[in-house]
């Protein structure tokens, strides 16, 4: 932990930073110029940048907590995640105590100072969670027929330049919430709770579809295609045509003329697949929602009933709560489900549960939600049904395969076979140079996890 005292900040009012004002006007408003840290050089793995001091807490406290006079003396700031726990951020852990000695626990999210800076400020990243903390949430909260639990930390303060970007939010580590480990895949009990607080956040999309259509409308502006769209398509067409050549590279070396066929089958989707996925992601009505984008085991946190629990895993959470919006999308809500199901649960669960955990926790959840806010004879007709699940599923089978062979060999990477994303350069990232990532395809648990998958795919009729 890195202390650092207080030292006199002045805080002016009401100033907004250009990012914000040359934006829609439903952009969040929580960016005043004058919180801009002094340099964003400083924000490399390994150490705390010189300008998260007291006064750089005490700005953001005065802006998105319940004091504004409140007066920082005191805060320790740490780096929250190890290597390949996150690769476009950077995420800080602080404690923070005011003149009265009170404790606030806080996380800050930073864009980093390296080239992941360019790939992240091409797909908008940053400018996405703020506005889905500072404007989509706000709405949603809004709309609540009364004051509910949602599966999301509260929102203290952001900054947006496309060179600074930050959120400061709470810590939930002190309310009791952890993450559970990456390389196991989650069981059941946690996919059943995943599921059911994706499915408020798809509700809650859809409730303000319903309820305010012209707000939607613009809310759904606020998040085009970050990924898969031609504005990305020289780093990402790049990067697919690297995944789908090394991938079916590897599966030719397990041998059979049956993984040969898959493998020959895999490298002929090089020509098409980026522009079919953008296609595929195009919204069809009326289902879409706001989706989440990234839903994976690392972009949530289980409470559990006690201490035990909470470092076993061995029981049901009590609770949970989603982060990480900086890949949301107007899509298909099914995009955001089999997402998790390639890189977040065990071959177990999606073998002997998932469709059990489709209708019992997520369609469910959904269905009850809108009940709740008494909307439920208000969905059209044939959406949200299990049989639309499927179609939804098996028409997005192509993403589920991208997002297997593109998502799941850095999250199921060892610590130390994942790139160093300080020294990766531009010339990597667009193809001119060896792609670091292409190590992770040999990784003893993704290849494990990988080939049930690709058993998968074949009876889908993916190779066919």
């Amino acid at each position: 932990m890195h202390g650092r005292g207080g030292r006199e900040c002045l805080i002016q009012r009401g100033t907004r930073s250009a990012a914000n004002l040359q934006s829609s006007p439903l952009r969040s408003p929580t960016m005043p110029a004058e919180i801009k840290p002094p340099s964003p050089e400083d924000v490399v793995a390994g150490q705390v940048p010189i300008w998260m001091d007291a006064c750089f807490f005490q700005k953001a406290l005065r802006e998105g907590g319940d004091d504004p006079k409140i007066r920082v003396v005191e805060c320790d700031v740490e780096e929250a995640l190890g290597k390949g726990e996150n690769y476009v951020s950077i995420v800080y852990r602080a404690l923070v105590k005011d003149g009265n000695g009170k404790e606030y626990h806080l996380i800050i999210k930073c864009l980093p100072s390296n080239e992941a800076r360019k790939m992240s400020n091409q797909g908008k990243f940053f400018r996405k969670e703020i506005d889905m903390y500072g404007v989509v949430f706000p709405a949603y909260e809004k709309l609540q027929p009364k004051k509910d639990s949602l599966p999301w930390p509260k929102h203290f303060f952001s900054f947006l330049d496309g060179e600074c970007d930050y959120l400061v939010m709470e810590d939930l580590k002190r309310s009791g919430f952890v993450m559970r480990e990456r390389h196991r895949g989650l069981d059941k009990n946690h996919a059943e709770v995943a599921l059911s607080a994706m499915a408020k956040h798809h509700a809650n999309s859809f409730m303000m579809k319903i309820l305010d259509p012209e707000k939607f409308k613009k809310c759904v502006e606020l998040f085009p295609e970050s990924i898969f769209n031609s504005e990305c398509s020289d780093i990402m067409e790049t990067f697919i045509k690297t995944a789908l050549e090394t991938t079916a590279e590897n599966v030719r070396e397990w041998g059979g003329q049956r993984y040969q066929q898959i493998a020959a089958k895999i490298e002929k989707m090089q020509s098409t697949a980026f522009k079919d996925v953008i296609e595929l992601l195009e919204p069809v009505e009326p289902g879409a929602v706001i989706t989440h984008g990234d839903f994976w085991v690392n972009n949530m946190l289980f409470k559990y009933s006690n201490a035990k629990e909470a470092e076993t895993g061995s029981a049901k959470p009590v609770d949970i709560k989603l982060l990480d919006f900086q890949i949301a999308r107007y899509s298909s809500p099914v995009t955001d489900l089999v997402y998790f199901m390639v890189s977040s649960i065990t071959g177990k669960t999606r073998k002997e549960h998932w469709d059990d955990l489709l209708e019992s926790a997520y369609l469910k959840t959904f269905w009850d939600t809108m009940e709740y806010f008494g909307l439920k004879d208000q969905v059209p007709k044939g959406i949200f049904t299990m049989e639309w699940l499927k179609s939804e599923c098996r028409r997005n089978i192509l993403f589920t395969f991208m997002s297997s062979i593109t998502v799941t060999p850095a999250v199921l990477a060892e610590a130390e076979e994942a790139p160093d994303m300080d020294k990766l350069t531009e010339e990597e990232l667009t193809g001119e140079a060896p792609n670091p990532f292409v190590d992770l395809y040999k990784g003893k648990v993704f290849v494990a996890r990988f080939k049930e998958l690709v058993d998968l795919f074949e009876e889908e009729g993916l190779f066919f």
